[in-house]
Formats: C-alpha cells, structure tokens, sequence
C-alpha cells in the first residue's frame, strides 16, 4: 500500500535511518521504515514500556503512576502501547510535554491517529513509525514480536510493567539484556521471574529517572538553533 503523503520511506542506507537498529538487531532490521511526524525525534534517547497482555489489576494501576511521572518530567516514551498497562502510560503521558513515539505493528497506511494526537502531532511531539514499509494492513503476532524487538532496538531503556513468565515480552527482555540496554522491571512479586534474569527491579519514582529529561529539552533547542541557521 502507498504511504500517505505526509509519510517518509527511510532506507537502511539513508543517514536518518536509526544506527541503533542497525548495530543491534544486524541483519533483521527492516530494510526500510516508514514514518509520519517529528523525524528528529528519532535522535531522541527514548524509554520504552512493555507489558504483557494479562496484568495484574495493581501493576496496571502503577503503570498509570509511571504515567504521572513520565507526564511530569517530560521524559520521551517509546512503544506500540497495546496492552491495558502501556495504554495507561501512554494515555497519561499523552497529555504532558514529552515527546512520544507511537510504532505499529503493521502498514502505516492503515492507521489515522485519533484526534487527541493532532495538538501534540502540531507542537512536534509524536513521530508515528511503522518498520513494514508494505504491508501488513493489520497486526498479527509476528508483526507485532517484529515490531517490539524494533522499538527495543531504538531505545536508550526498557521498562516492564510485567511479563508474563512464559510469553514473548520475558523472551524479549532476555534478548535486550544481551545488547547491553539497561532494563528495569516494576518491583512486584508478580516480576520475581525478571529479577532471577538480571532485569533491575524498580519503583515507580526510580522509573522516572531511566531516562533524563533534558534530553527533550535539549532537543527542541538545538532544532530551534538550526531554524535560525
């Protein structure tokens, strides 16, 4: 399917292409990415969040804490935002400053973000990425793995909500453990699992500090500076 208009086609040998895909998934990075929004976010050290589908009731409530926190200092967020608990970060985030960076797991063609996207779309805030230039037109569960190894791969850091022992986000967060990537995880009983792996348990104030948020800050004032160039 043809990108909307205002999309970008990035090739793996164009320089805005994201090194850190490159260096950390080799040859199973996407031979190209497509994407809608702020491209200079792509510079920008990101956390993402991850969770699995079946949560318990009282980490999906602290991820709504993480939201707060997130939403508070500004830090720049990453993900696909699927489950309960990653759409409570996100939803919570959503109405701060900080930049977000939604990825889909399928066509970016597909998708017309909702109407409370556009104010923070306008200010620069939201980049809408997709690492299938073409197809699939919806998500499956192998577009999704691909899709979540690729936003682990631009991140600065990881946070898990929870994981369950058995799925593919505890997997994953084996796998990004071998890339060097700091990973943290909610302190909670429900997470013991991730502690044993060497994922770092965390409270909701200590996730706020994964990444700084003068990063951001950083970043809106350097492309002001170009601006005036």
């Amino acid at each position: 399917m043809t990108p909307p208009t205002d999309a970008v086609v990035i090739d793996a040998d164009d320089p805005r292409y994201p090194l850190r895909a490159r260096e950390r998934l080799g040859d199973a990075a996407p031979a190209s990415i497509v994407a809608r929004g702020n491209l200079a976010l792509l510079e920008c050290p990101a956390l993402v969040i991850f969770s699995s589908r079946k949560c318990p009731g009282r980490l999906i409530l602290r991820a709504y804490d993480v939201g707060q926190v997130i939403r508070a200092r500004g830090i720049p967020i990453i993900g696909g935002f699927q489950s309960a608990a990653e759409e409570e970060c996100r939803i919570v985030a959503l109405r701060g400053d900080g930049p977000i960076i939604l990825c889909l797991a399928h066509d970016i063609a597909a998708w017309r973000y909702p109407s409370e996207y556009r104010a923070a779309m306008d200010a620069g805030r939201v980049l809408l990425l997709s690492p299938f230039a073409d197809g699939p037109r919806r998500a499956d569960t192998r577009s999704a793995q691909c899709r979540d190894r690729f936003v682990a791969a631009l991140a600065s850091s990881v946070l898990i909500i929870h994981a369950d022992p058995a799925g593919r986000t505890t997997a994953l967060a084996r796998e990004v453990l071998s890339w060097g990537i700091p990973v943290c995880v909610l302190e909670d009983e429900a997470n013991a699992h991730l502690v044993k792996m060497g994922v770092r348990p965390v409270g909701v104030g200590e996730a706020g500090e994964m990444v700084p948020p003068a990063t951001w800050s950083e970043l809106q004032t350097d492309a002001g500076a170009h601006d005036k160039d």
